[in-house]
């Protein structure tokens, strides 16, 4: 019965780029049919290369009641490029995850670290891009200290590698106030 399956190996396509597919039936009788051709992206490459982005950065690294009040947000800068390597222009339909993680054990996938923010890419392009981080997701976290990082995610579902980090402190509330004076 038609259609029948077929399995075309990964290694005979190309890593990146667009191609055709079609398929023609050749009947007892000498006769042939020819489908309309097919396209589909092929995107085996992930994001900057594989190569490890840079880290956001951000006006401080203190977040505080003052640097952070509730109802406000946190603006994070995702710098193109990649530190001592080419740029990586992102490009439509890229989505960008921010994570805070343990600054002593930054995980090679963060999936299970507490996720800030997760989006389409602003405005593709080389400059940075500047993302808006609801306040109340951070604060929500209470005090700690971490590392922001991110992972950038393709149109094509390619995940790059996680980027640099950038260490932060967290401290919301009021201070203690039975401390003694220092000596």
């Amino acid at each position: 019965r038609f259609p029948f399956p077929m399995d075309i190996p990964v290694a005979l396509l190309p890593r990146d780029g667009t191609v055709q597919l079609k398929y023609r039936i050749d009947y007892y009788n000498e006769d042939a049919d020819e489908c309309l051709p097919v396209s589909f992206l092929c995107d085996q490459v992930k994001p900057y290369n594989g190569d490890t982005p840079a880290a956001v950065t951000l006006v401080t690294p203190l977040l505080d009641d003052t640097s952070l009040p509730a109802g406000g947000s946190l603006e994070v800068t995702v710098p193109p490029g990649v530190v001592g390597g080419p740029q990586y222009n992102w490009k439509a339909g890229d989505f960008i995850a921010i994570y805070l993680v343990d600054g002593e054990n930054i995980p090679e996938d963060p999936s299970e670290a507490d996720l800030l923010h997760y989006q389409l890419m602003p405005n593709p392009g080389t400059a940075g891009a500047k993302i808006q981080i609801p306040a109340d997701t951070i604060r929500a976290l209470g005090d700690t200290t971490g590392a922001l990082i991110y992972v950038l995610r393709d149109a094509a579902l390619n995940d790059r590698v996680v980027s640099l980090w950038t260490k932060v402190s967290l401290t919301f509330g009021d201070l203690p106030t039975a401390l003694e004076l220092p000596r």
